[in-house]
């Protein structure tokens, strides 16, 4: 869900951008493709946990292990992406026609959940990591995000 409203986002940027015929601009479309793509990508990433899961007790720590790190390497991803969209989208905000306003300020909303939601989804996996390195830069990512 966090990556289908980062790419919502990222489509209103688009969209206001054309219609306001803002020109050497920020690529929303770029954001929107990535964020789009990144919905497929989280759901076969929770699959794999969902599969290692199922494996004998004796054998699926590494599975879990490896299928968790791609649990949280998508979101992650999406959460910076989207707080790269949100930054644009607030640049965008002083730039654009005061009748778009409302659709930028869902924009920001937008981009804004999606930041949040998969900040949360990421720490959610950092319970269950035990690799302390990957844990720190996820963290550390995290914090330079502001939250």
């Amino acid at each position: 869900a966090a990556a289908a409203a980062g790419a919502m986002a990222a489509a209103l940027g688009t969209m206001i951008s054309l219609l306001s015929k803002r020109t050497g601009g920020h690529d929303f479309e770029a954001d929107r493709k990535f964020l789009a793509e990144a919905v497929d990508r989280d759901a076969a990433a929770y699959q794999k946990v969902i599969a290692a899961y199922r494996r004998p007790k004796q054998e699926r720590a590494p599975f879990v292990e490896e299928a968790l790190r791609e649990a949280s390497t998508v979101p992650m991803e999406v959460a910076e992406r989207a707080a790269a969209v949100r930054r644009e989208l607030e640049i965008l905000k002083q730039e654009a026609p005061a009748k778009f306003s409302s659709d930028v300020e869902v924009g920001i909303g937008l981009a804004s959940a999606a930041v949040s939601g998969a900040v949360a989804n990421v720490r959610a996996n950092l319970e269950s990591l035990t690799d302390e390195v990957f844990r720190s830069e996820l963290n550390a990512r995290i914090d330079a995000l502001g939250g």
